[in-house]
């Protein structure tokens, strides 16, 4: 007896299984890599020990409204404001904009550079602009320690 079908049976039934726990993790808002910010931060201390500073990061944390990954005009909202974070970024040469995560009903962006007050010191003008929902905050994280952190409200 070929033993090949049952093995490709057992195999698209694990990639199916696979598949849909993934896709019930997007449609609950939950990140399918909850750990990545964890990633980031490895990163960007590695792009710092080249140039012998530690990084610095700003992190902005916008609440959806319409909770989980948030509906399509609240992402493209949020994609003009990433576009228009990262040119700022860019062109004052404050750092770099590294990307977003969605999920859990908030949109996380990471920006990193050599001076986090220089960071929000190019992008506040635009997050203040952005008239961010009730719960957005921004996290400017100088250092390694909780003392190195500040969180500052982006509502009101």
């Amino acid at each position: 007896m070929n033993g090949r079908p049952i093995i490709w049976a057992f195999a698209i039934a694990a990639v199916t299984f696979a598949l849909r726990r993934t896709l019930a993790r997007l449609e609950d808002g939950e990140p399918i890599f909850p750990k990545l910010s964890s990633f980031r931060r490895l990163w960007a201390g590695g792009l710092s020990s080249t140039t012998g500073k530690e990084a610095q990061e700003l992190i902005v944390t916008i609440r959806l409204c319409s909770g989980g990954m948030g509906d399509k005009e609240e992402r493209g909202r949020i994609t003009a404001l990433e576009h228009q974070l990262s040119a700022a970024i860019d062109n004052s040469s404050a750092g770099e904009f590294d990307g977003d995560e969605y999920g859990g009903g908030t949109c996380t962006m990471y920006m990193y550079g050599p001076s986090a007050e220089r960071l929000l010191a190019v992008t506040w003008p635009i997050l203040r602009e952005f008239d961010a929902p009730s719960g957005s905050y921004v996290i400017k994280r100088c250092g390694s320690s909780d003392e190195d952190e500040h969180r500052i409200p982006l509502d009101g």
